[in-house]
């Protein structure tokens, strides 16, 4: 925590530091009178690289946003005037690249805001994606000092003083360019997607080569397999997010320390509604030790709020993986992927990010790239598994899946039955590693099949319809607390489906493609109740 004098009163500046995904960090975060946020961020395993069959053109990066609240807004307990009941709200930036500065090395994108179903940007800047630029080719850790960001100030007096947070999420960029969707198997009935033919059912994978409008049910078009619910033969729409455009993928799946940093930011209520416990204004002591409203650690879910904390005020969470009372410790588990979450929680944490959720179309093409699809493949392009059974190092932050062996895979083993439970995100990717040995996706993507699920808009539903890769979130939680009115994407939030499999998807390896983690595997639905298995990942669309 950084103290900085402006204007003669003390603002607390949050750099979030000590808190990581893959070793993302912010630090020395500071605010400049003109309204101007500097830090540094850096990251592990890193890269830059050209293009070849095996090695794409493509970049990973960070997300990088900001939250803030008045001084006085803080609850009393932390120097505030009253007991509070708000949480932070978004920071905008200046849409104008050139009134932020990154330095040599670094390359900017900013992430504008946009209004429904339309792209044209509003004058709202997101937040930016920081990244190795085209003459910082390589592969290793980056550290970009010296980040200054302009905030768009604009209806907010910072004079008053204010607390500010800066947030960096790991991405991976997806260039522009055509892929195949559907892997080609001879049994297509779990295989969602495949090019519309005579055959009864097709099983020939369809080739996107454009964003614009594709035809179901039709020759030359998208065969959408009908036995697993589809109602709808309308054409997949231009502002449909089918992947052929460049985007932006979350590298790792939410971790349980990115859940709390958020969860930390929220007002009592909206803490309330994201959790399973009862955890209502007049409270004053939790009603059970885990947020999932168990008392004992669950398939390695650790979020816990403190035992006791003032009424109304927002709750300090925190991770505690040897139930000790002490939050945040070096081995409480926090780089685990964060689970039991419903759709509405992914929605609205998805919002408040700035990001939006992913199609299935998207999810392919993060997995499997340009290449030819290979009947029954996971994302690490082939057809070889390792399910993972156990850990070195349980619940810190390097912490190893095991054992070792091609197409590491975090699911339920047939044989041995292990349900090892939410695992580090991004266990198996370290240095030097390859596709295949850390189960990454063409484009090194982690953790797309196995772990936790991947939340998508499937194109069986009619819903897809009102669902726009021009949308994204809009940096808010507001009241009420089922609603999300600039996104209306609750009104459609069981609409959506799930991709990759989970810890709990069972692995019967005398079957092929019996397990659901493989790329053109259709998974459950999205449910109105948490589910151990299911995970946060979220994409953003890259528009100069």
């Amino acid at each position: 925590m950084k103290k900085t004098l402006l204007f003669g009163l003390v603002l607390i500046i949050n750099g979030w530091g000590n808190i990581k995904a893959n070793n993302v960090q912010v630090s020395n975060v500071a605010l400049s009178s003109t309204g101007v946020v500097s830090f540094d961020v850096s990251w592990e395993n890193s890269w830059r690289t050209n293009t070849t069959l095996t090695t794409p053109n493509n970049h990973d990066g960070v997300w990088v946003f900001i939250k803030w609240r008045y001084c006085i807004d803080r609850p009393a307990s932390q120097g505030g005037a009253t007991a509070s009941v708000s949480g932070f709200r978004h920071a905008f930036i200046d849409t104008v690249a050139a009134k932020h500065t990154v330095p040599a090395g670094a390359g900017l994108e900013i992430g504008k805001s946009f209004t429904q179903l339309t792209p044209t940007p509003s004058n709202r800047g997101m937040g930016v994606f920081i990244y190795r630029n085209a003459g910082n080719m390589g592969i290793g850790n980056v550290n970009f000092t010296n980040v200054a960001l302009q905030w768009d100030t604009t209806g907010v007096s910072p004079s008053s003083g204010v607390d500010i947070k800066v947030f960096a999420i790991e991405m991976v960029y997806i260039p522009q360019g055509s892929f195949y969707v559907g892997d080609g198997r001879a049994n297509n009935q779990a295989s969602m997607l495949s090019a519309q033919s005579t055959a009864t059912p097709p099983n020939v994978p369809f080739q996107v080569t454009s964003e614009a409008p594709i035809p179901i049910a039709t020759p030359g078009g998208l065969y959408v397999n009908s036995a697993l619910g589809n109602t709808s033969t309308t054409p997949v729409g231009a502002n449909f997010p089918k992947g052929f455009d460049a985007f932006w993928i979350m590298k790792y799946e939410v971790s349980q320390n990115q859940y709390v940093d958020y969860l930390n930011c929220l007002s009592r209520n909206e803490q309330d509604a994201r959790t399973q416990s009862n955890l209502i204004q007049t409270s004053t002591n939790r009603p059970i030790k885990f947020i999932n409203n168990i008392n004992t650690i669950t398939n390695r879910f650790v979020i816990k709020a403190p035992a006791t904390f003032p009424a109304f005020e927002p709750i300090i969470f925190g991770v505690d993986a040897n139930d000790n009372e002490v939050f945040n410790e070096a081995s409480d588990g926090g780089y685990s992927a964060v689970g039991f979450i419903n759709a509405e929680d992914i929605l609205f944490y998805i919002d408040w990010v700035g990001l939006r959720p992913m199609s299935e179309m998207e999810y392919e093409k993060a997995a499997r790239g340009p290449l030819v699809p290979i009947p029954f493949e996971y994302a690490w392009g082939n057809t070889t598994i390792t399910p993972q059974v156990g850990f070195t190092n349980p619940f810190q932050a390097n912490e190893l899946t095991i054992p070792s062996g091609d197409g590491p895979c975090v699911v339920d083993d047939w044989v041995s039955s292990p349900t090892i439970g939410l695992t580090r995100v991004g266990a198996r990717q370290f240095p030097l590693a390859t596709r295949v040995q850390a189960g990454a996706s063409y484009y090194g993507v982690a953790d797309l099949s196995g772990n936790v699920s991947e939340f998508v808009m499937p194109l069986l539903t009619n819903a897809r319809a009102n669902f726009s890769r021009f949308v994204h979130g809009d940096g808010e939680i507001i009241t009420p607390h089922n609603a999300i009115p600039s996104l209306n994407w609750l009104s459609f939030s069981t609409s959506f489906n799930s991709r990759g499999g989970h810890f709990t998807s069972v692995y019967n390896p005398s079957i092929p493609g019996y397990i659901n983690a493989t790329i053109s595997n259709q998974n459950s639905g999205a449910s109105t109740s948490r589910q151990w298995g299911t995970g946060i990942r979220a994409v953003r669309t890259s528009l100069p």
